[in-house]
């Protein structure tokens, strides 16, 4: 995967996607790149790396601007990318604001951690939040900055009820 085939696949994609409405079963909406085998090796021997964040939508264009600006500077280009708009979920956890998540797929460039950190910080600023389910490499830092519900005591208090039996990498690395 490079950035020459990248835009070539996203001109064949464009050039001859039909627009209009179209039914199609859950498993192919959510999973398009199943019906793709082993579609995640056109990354290379490296692989990748998914980042989902989400704008509230005050200043929601001018972050989402922001963020691409810094993965064009920095020649990151995404094979798979989405932009959707969110509405607010009220439940424990939720990702969910109102406003637009934006959703990538980087093959592992030298750069991209770094790159990554400073979206991190365009996120920060603008009361955004990380998708934790996809997340691989946030800082504990931004981490606690981000998603403040993961310190809130009803949390705490169901973590601590389960002596913390339930743990992951994840949840080691950022101390939840």
């Amino acid at each position: 995967m490079n950035i020459f085939l990248i835009k070539f696949l996203n001109f064949l994609y464009f050039t001859f996607s039909k627009s209009g409405t179209k039914t199609s079963s859950i498993d192919e909406f959510f999973y398009p790149l199943d019906k793709i085998n082993n579609w995640n090796v056109v990354y290379g021997n490296k692989g990748f790396i998914s980042y989902q964040c989400s704008v509230p939508s005050t200043n929601s264009y001018k972050s989402i601007f922001q963020i691409l600006k810094i993965l064009k500077e920095n020649k990151i280009y995404s094979f798979v990318s989405v932009l959707k708009s969110m509405s607010r979920n009220n439940k424990r956890l939720s990702f969910g604001q109102k406003g637009f998540t934006l959703v990538f797929d980087f093959p592992i460039y030298s750069n991209v951690l770094d790159v990554l950190n400073k979206i991190d910080l365009i996120v920060l600023k603008n009361k955004g939040r990380v998708y934790m389910t996809k997340d691989s490499r946030i800082s504990k830092e931004n981490f606690i900055k981000i998603n403040k519900e993961f310190r809130n005591s009803d949390f705490m208090k169901l973590r601590k009820k389960n002596n913390f039996c339930f743990n992951s990498v994840q949840s080691e690395r950022l101390e939840i």
